[in-house]
């Protein structure tokens, strides 16, 4: 390897840690995966979740055109040796700042000194290399022939050889292909959205903003753009109530996120708490409070004032609950383990509760790339059981007049409003009063579900 072309120390490092994490996550290593972000250097991490997240976020894809350059089935190909093609195949397609050679000699150095491995991740990433044929996509163009890969956006690849299944033979497959998704979701968007599916499952693949939300009272959207602007941060701008910016490492890193004056929220699910419209004064169960970005908003539209029932399990997700309630110092919300078996919900009544249910994460795949792995029928089965199960725990907790909000980070309908009417079919007291369903595609944000309903006096 030539001195021009060495690699920063930090991009090489990203990319071993990289290797690592993706060997970790197929061994079911949670724990290690979560040590080697924290232990990585600012640079080193930026670039490592965006090697990691890619890769996984374009798994499918990866295999589809590694599968038609290896000797032999991707299969038979030792899974460490596979994790390095992936990320060697991945830099070509999307990250094509870097030089083409530069990227093959650092998946070499990554076999270590294993003759017949390193010849045989150069003579493979090699070939793909020099096929590739640079090809310009007209405005929200969706290529959905066999031979393109859109990198960004009005910029493709092309190879020379067919490497996906035929759209208009088996829609379903080619979109799972394409965009790392199961063919049973695929199917779904198909029957939901016929005319949009190419486009809702695109946006499943594409990079999200970070977003924070301005903490009422203590800074607005303005100021909070000013500041951040001026800590260096890059891409900043108003989305709705908050603020959006380029990934750039950590967000505990911002100086306005650890003084409390923001949390970690999207704009779709700044829209929850103000639909439940929780009032000064009021008592609130928030029934699936971790991680906390919404019972922190509830605390904030009551100016501090009442009390939140903040009810969790314990976990990661518990801990960032906690840690937030603490930053910001909120004394009117009670957090409350309920345990393995949640037995120990507190009595009512509550003039407001909320049950943002745990769900597939359909609409937050862009962000929450692993559970695009998860979605099949017997798991959206299982969790509508389960969301309609909690939905109905809380309807005799819920004082006459009040108000019960279910939301999700869902879009598909067996998780939504189809749970909100098997339980309006249950429970007679209720009466449903407003929805909001968004979609990722019509957004450019996340995707999400929420319905308010009203207990009869």
């Amino acid at each position: 390897m030539s001195a021009t072309q060495s690699p920063m120390k930090d991009a090489f490092a990203a990319r071993g840690l990289a290797l690592r994490v993706l060997s970790g996550r197929r061994q079911g290593r949670a724990a290690l995966d979560r040590a080697e972000f924290r232990g990585a250097a600012g640079p080193t991490r930026a670039v490592l979740q965006e090697l990691v997240l890619g890769v996984r976020r374009h798994q499918f894809l990866l295999d589809a055109i590694l599968a038609r350059h290896v000797p032999d089935k991707l299969s038979s190909v030792e899974p460490h040796l596979r994790e390095i093609l992936r990320l060697g195949v991945h830099d070509l397609l999307f990250r094509e700042r870097l030089p083409r050679p530069l990227v093959v000699d650092e998946s070499v150095e990554l076999c270590g000194p294993q003759k017949r491995a390193r010849g045989f991740i150069n003579a493979v990433l090699r070939r793909i290399a020099d096929s590739l044929e640079p090809v310009e996509l007209a405005l929200h163009e969706i290529p959905l022939d066999r031979v393109t890969v859109e990198v960004s956006p009005r910029r493709a690849l092309r190879l020379p050889e067919p490497f996906l299944p035929d759209f208009a033979v088996n829609p379903a497959q080619h979109l799972a292909r394409r965009f790392t998704l199961t063919e049973w979701f695929c199917s779904e968007l198909l029957r939901l959205l016929p005319l949009e599916a190419a486009a809702a499952a695109r946006a499943c693949c594409e990079r999200q903003p970070v977003a924070l939300r301005p903490v009422y009272g203590r800074c607005d959207v303005n100021s909070l753009m000013q500041r951040l602007q001026a800590d260096g941060c890059t891409g900043v701008r108003m989305m709705g109530p908050v603020v959006e910016l380029a990934p750039q490492g950590p967000v505990e890193d911002i100086a306005a996120f650890q003084d409390g004056s923001c949390v970690v929220q999207d704009a779709t699910a700044a829209e929850v708490a103000p639909l439940l419209a929780p009032q000064p004064g009021e008592r609130v169960l928030d029934l699936c409070a971790a991680p906390g970005g919404k019972t922190i908003h509830m605390a904030e539209l009551m100016g501090g004032k009442g009390q939140i029932m903040a009810c969790h399990r314990a976990g990661p997700a518990a801990a960032m609950l906690l840690q937030n309630i603490k930053r910001g110092a909120w004394e009117c919300i009670t957090p409350k383990d309920l345990g393995m078996n949640a037995a120990r919900v507190p009595a009512g009544p509550y003039d407001a509760v909320l049950v943002d249910a745990p769900c597939s994460n359909s609409g937050v795949l862009a962000k929450r790339v692993e559970a695009r792995f998860r979605l099949e029928a017997v798991v959206v089965t299982r969790l509508a059981e389960m969301q309609l199960q909690l939905l109905r725990s809380v309807a005799a907790l819920v004082r006459p007049g009040g108000r019960l909000v279910y939301s999700t980070c869902s879009i598909l309908p067996q998780e939504n409003d189809a749970v909100v009417q098997a339980f309006l079919a249950a429970e007679a007291g209720f009466k449903l009063d407003a929805e909001l369903l968004r979609y990722p595609q019509r957004t450019g944000r996340d995707g999400g579900y929420a319905a308010r309903l009203l207990k009869l006096v």
